[in-house]
């Protein structure tokens, strides 16, 4: 298969299977159907192959223009990938970092893809970025609808504690400041991360970080 193939069948399977996990119902008779086991062996088995035809196919990719990225568009990921990072670093740091978004590393996510979307206009950018935009924005959907049937109890909790936009529980009274120094280790984290993938990041992707 050709670049553009390979990233493509990547994408659908890596993404897919992401978004079945998050599908209660799907995923409930999957699970009966394999048991637990064998279901958590051909989910990573699966998401695992997609991400190397992901990786495989962004290597062979063609640059095939789509639209003109604006100048500023390639500041935007200056802007936006150090809270991105932050957001990403806290979910696996601290439950605190809920108190900002209940989906913290989902809308890391989502800033690196529209970041992303921003400073490049080729084809494979767009199925790249695009594709971990949409998969962000409905896997928060479905993964609060689990939530919600898995465990009503905590979701009523999660749900009078935490919102889905950033800081709104926050804004409304909802949800308190995080308490201690968890917050600042996630920031200060995420900053590294940046650093390091403003120095890395022509090495890994081909593609310089600051072009200009």
């Amino acid at each position: 298969m050709e670049g553009f193939e390979l990233l493509a069948s990547g994408l659908a399977l890596f993404i897919t299977f992401h978004l079945m996990a998050s599908v209660y119902a799907l995923r409930s008779a999957l699970v009966n159907l394999l048991g637990l086991g064998m279901y958590k062996t051909v989910y990573s088995a699966v998401a695992t192959l997609g991400l190397v035809l992901i990786v495989l196919g962004w290597m062979d990719r063609a640059v095939v223009p789509i639209y003109d990225v604006p100048v500023w568009g390639f500041r935007v990921p200056l802007v936006l990938m150090p809270v991105a990072l932050t957001l990403m670093a806290g979910a696996h740091m601290s439950k605190d970092i809920k108190r900002w978004t209940r989906h913290p590393m989902l809308w890391g996510i989502f800033l690196w893809a529209f970041a992303h979307l921003c400073a490049n206009g080729d084809q494979a950018s767009v199925m790249l970025f695009g594709s971990f935009l949409f998969y962000s924005i409905f896997s928060m959907v479905l993964s609060d609808d689990k939530l919600a049937k898995t465990d009503p109890e905590h979701w009523a909790e999660t749900k009078a504690t935490t919102s889905l936009i950033p800081f709104l529980a926050m804004i409304q009274g909802r949800a308190k400041p995080a308490q201690g120094d968890k917050g600042f280790k996630a920031f200060f984290a995420g900053i590294i991360a940046f650093m390091g993938l403003v120095w890395a990041h022509q090495y890994f992707t081909g593609v310089p970080l600051m072009p200009y």
